[in-house]
């Protein structure tokens, strides 16, 4: 989420983990989540491009889906 805006930007989690900030998150073993804006299987390859995203919250996705286990098989496959 952008800040001081509920505008979201699927980019904000690579981008906080590009250059020295991002290998010192690696060098150290954080867990990192990705959330916000993460919509379909392409969403959730673009943050974990990063390298270092191992993690990612679907829920506002599922919650819009008409069907929600139609929408966890086409997430998740």
């Amino acid at each position: 989420m952008l800040p001081g805006t509920f505008k979201v930007d699927v980019s904000n989690t690579k981008k906080l983990l590009e250059g020295e900030h991002g290998e010192k998150i690696r060098e150290k073993g954080i867990i990192v989540v990705g959330e916000f804006g993460l919509f379909t299987p392409a969403d959730i390859g673009y943050v974990q491009e990063s390298g270092a995203v191992s993690t990612v919250l679907v829920g506002e996705s599922l919650v819009k889906q008409e069907d929600p286990t139609k929408g966890i098989r086409v997430t998740l496959w």
